[in-house]
């Protein structure tokens, strides 16, 4: 497959005969690395160890990850959109999982959870109670 030549190709239909021939041979071929055995022998030899994903954890399994850092105000920004935040991460850095189309943002908690993310709710932000900040300890 590494000497591809895309011009023996004339569609997509072709390409996926091609690419699907190839990984089949390839899954079918005894590999030294793995004792002589295929890569499909291998993976069947030890059934207990597949698991099959409900269609929720296999979306989870494929979102996209991007780090942001919260304002104070518990707002981060993705793609020119404002989300909101728990006020627990204000000010720190945090790690997102999101669906290509946005339509789908996660934070990655500390043991691992994804905590759904929402649209900015502006008016709502601006009441929201917020610890005070002192610009001297007088002010205090």
């Amino acid at each position: 497959m590494s000497t591809l030549d895309m011009e023996q190709f004339h569609s997509l239909g072709q390409l996926r005969a091609s690419l699907d021939a190839f990984v089949d041979a390839y899954n079918h071929t005894p590999h030294a690395s793995l004792g002589g055995k295929s890569p499909s022998d291998r993976f069947f030899m030890e059934p207990e160890q597949i698991r099959r994903l409900d269609t929720d954890a296999l979306g989870k399994a494929f979102l996209l990850e991007i780090d942001r850092t919260v304002s104070a105000d518990s707002v981060i920004t993705i793609d020119h959109t404002e989300y909101q935040v728990d006020c627990r991460f204000a000010k720190q850095r945090i790690k997102l999982r999101y669906s290509p189309d946005l339509s789908d943002i996660f934070i990655v908690e500390a043991d691992g959870t994804l905590t759904p993310v929402r649209l900015l709710d502006k008016h709502a932000n601006s009441t929201a109670k917020r610890e005070k900040t002192y610009l001297s300890r007088r002010d205090s």
